[in-house]
């Protein structure tokens, strides 16, 4: 993850058993939400988040992949 980037908050969806990080950069308007593992926990958020980023900007998937990347990786927590 870019040094300017860091974990604004972890967020924890009990109904629909999701988890999402909030990344900010230097610029607070710039902001990224991303899935991760249901149930991270704070010791986990950086390493997962680093890897929910890796996921999101895997060379050459469409729109169409990215989405299915996300909705997978939902399901799958």
């Amino acid at each position: 993850m870019p040094e300017s980037m860091s974990v604004a908050t972890l967020t924890h969806d009990l109904l629909r058993k999701r988890s999402t990080v909030t990344l900010v950069w230097d610029d607070p308007e710039k902001m990224l939400a991303l899935p991760v593992s249901f149930g991270c926990g704070l010791d986990r958020v950086q390493s997962e988040a680093a890897q929910a980023v890796r996921d999101l900007s895997t060379p050459k998937l469409d729109y169409e992949a990215i989405t299915k990347l996300i909705v997978s990786r939902l399901r799958d927590h």
